[in-house]
């Protein structure tokens, strides 16, 4: 049980998960406290995450980029938050709670949801599970909307103190969403971030746009933005063949890429597309070839990195699966009015 425990404080998600139904499968009092333990400084987080959405729905003025990209670090960490009790809970054997937890998180209509919310504030184990009930019933998009800035007074960005503070102790322990805080109270001095943070931060806000990675955390996109390796493409050049070997993702960072089957070309995308996560899916080969069509920057990473990162963070598989196949349907309607075949 001690390697266990230690395992708890690991940096790595799937480590701690390991460890969580370890302790889960020993099953004893200490066990269980350990867990109840790991929980209480995450119900601490999510209560400061939503006192700092709703801090940022007052602050009307607020810069509108840094403004939305705080909201998504915000709502993903209480996303995150939320995975991580569920792990929890059926861990110690709770299946009524994660069943009620997990249909909560998807419901759509609010009589289904507060069905949820009833059952389980009357469960037993209730006082382990109320923390999060705030979390559950938060709505998802915290945009700020004009109703909503009448009935709550809002302020310009930097001129309530107590706000800021809000702000600051939600993002206190993120270096990335520190950064953010900054550009969003429009402050001079950004802390200890340096300039090459500041253009780190530029290319993880940018990729967090992308259907690759816009499911994950900041300091997850960070971690994989230092790894990866910065591609010029001239005009013409040709950056996979078709049914070349996949050996690297690649997102196009400035430019345009001209998709090409049959030595045709079916499809032209620019910033922010990318090509060769398909093989996260199991697919080894590209099924049409990528040629850039105009001068173009592309980031590149291994297929290894991208599969290790899926691993750590499944939620990247929904919005990547729904952007393969969208494409694929367009690569499909295309080619038929053009009567080739995918």
């Amino acid at each position: 049980m001690p390697i266990a425990a230690v395992h708890l404080h690991s940096d790595r998600p799937e480590v701690v998960e390991a460890a969580i139904r370890a302790l889960g499968g020993i099953g004893t009092r200490r066990a269980e406290q350990l867990l109840r333990e790991h929980l209480k400084p995450l119900y601490l987080r999510a209560q400061l995450n939503l006192d700092a959405l709703d801090a940022l729905q007052r602050m009307a003025t607020a810069p509108d980029a840094p403004r939305r990209a705080l909201e998504a670090w915000l709502i993903d960490s209480n996303r995150w938050i939320m995975r991580r009790a569920l792990v929890v809970k059926s861990a110690l054997g709770s299946p009524r709670d994660v069943k009620l937890l997990d249909a909560l998180t998807r419901a759509r209509e609010a009589r289904t949801r507060s069905d949820a919310v009833e059952a389980l504030v009357n469960l037993p184990t209730k006082r382990f599970i109320q923390p999060l009930v705030p979390l559950l019933e938060a709505r998802a998009d915290f945009s700020a909307t004009p109703e909503a800035n009448g009935r709550r007074q809002p302020v310009a960005a930097a001129a309530d103190t107590e706000l800021t503070l809000t702000l600051q102790k939600a993002t206190a322990d993120d270096p990335w969403a520190r950064l953010l805080v900054a550009r969003l109270l429009q402050h001079e001095d950004r802390g200890d971030g340096s300039p090459g943070d500041e253009a780190m931060l530029d290319l993880v806000l940018f990729l967090k746009t992308t259907p690759l990675f816009r499911a994950i955390p900041l300091e997850d996109i960070a971690r994989i933005a230092r790894l990866a390796e910065a591609v010029a493409a001239a005009e013409g050049e040709v950056l996979a063949e078709a049914e070349a070997p996949i050996r690297y993702v690649y997102v196009i960072r400035s430019g345009t890429v001209a998709l090409r089957f049959n030595d045709r070309t079916v499809e032209v995308v620019g910033p922010g597309a990318s090509f060769g996560e398909s093989a996260v899916f199991g697919e080894d080969r590209h099924a049409v070839a990528f040629r850039a069509a105009s001068p173009s920057l592309l980031l590149r990473f291994p297929i290894s990195m991208i599969a290790d990162l899926v691993a750590e963070n499944p939620e990247m598989l929904g919005p990547l699966a729904f952007d393969l196949s969208t494409r694929l349907n367009r690569l499909r309607t295309t080619l038929a009015a053009a009567g080739g075949s995918a």
